[in-house]
């Protein structure tokens, strides 16, 4: 967070608490994804329609986590106020939907 300018050592510690939280529910969605493609190759429609079922309240439970997070995350450090500090957020992938940028955050050195 340091490299983005911002130094405040209660917020870095607010952002890399809700990251480690975050990381853990990605990395169970993750798994279970891959549970759920590896046994793709032998379902047939009817256990494909079941397990479609299951895997929608999965993401549903996972986006609702991901939100719950989201909101301790500005209630304690209140980003949505700071456009820089939310961009920075958004950009790393701590907050909002693009999963994907989440990488830089890694590349860039966690808490640095």
């Amino acid at each position: 967070m340091a490299r983005l300018g911002f130094n405040d050592a209660a917020m870095q510690d607010a952002v890399i608490e809700h990251l480690t939280k975050t990381d853990d529910l990605e990395q169970t969605m993750q798994q279970y994804q891959f549970q759920v493609a590896m046994s793709l190759m032998t379902l047939n429609d009817k256990d494909a329609a079941k397990l479609l079922d299951e895997y929608k309240t999965a993401v549903k439970d996972y986006q609702k986590k991901r939100g719950e997070a989201e909101a301790k995350l500005e209630k304690k450090i209140e980003y949505s106020t700071k456009p820089k500090l939310e961009l920075g957020l958004r950009l790393i992938g701590a907050i909002g939907d693009n999963g994907s940028a989440r990488n830089m955050f890694y590349m860039m050195g966690r808490g640095q």
